[in-house]
């Protein structure tokens, strides 16, 4: 299923992940018509999106901009790509939209803040 105009994921929102202090700041735009784009730190990414049964996700294959990052900045960046590229849900905590990852055997949540 693609998402269609006025779902409530995906409405050409932009979500930026909060961010402090010195970290990167990363952001994801889920568009009308299936397809994700986003900063993650020092290049931009893009992809397909696809919401299934309600909240399920997947996200990709995601292709980025290949820019030299500072050592910690490209750690983060790659750890970013990854989990979003590993999503399989979506939904709200707190106001805030969650996009649940799994990883080789490792999970999490992605928080994001809208703009």
């Amino acid at each position: 299923m693609r998402p269609r105009e006025g779902d409530p994921f995906f409405d050409k929102a932009l979500w930026p992940a909060g961010s402090g202090g010195d970290e990167l700041l990363v952001t994801m735009t889920l568009m009308v018509g299936g397809t994700v784009s986003g900063g993650s730190g020092c290049n931009r990414c893009s992809g397909s999106a696809e919401v299934a049964n309600g909240n399920g996700l997947t996200i990709g294959p995601l292709v980025t901009t290949r820019m030299a990052c500072p050592g910690a900045a490209m750690e983060l960046e790659d750890a970013y790509v990854a989990r979003l590229g590993a999503a399989v849900a979506v939904g709200f905590q707190l106001g805030r939209l969650a996009v649940t990852w799994s990883l080789d055997e490792r999970h999490g949540v992605l928080l994001f803040e809208p703009s």
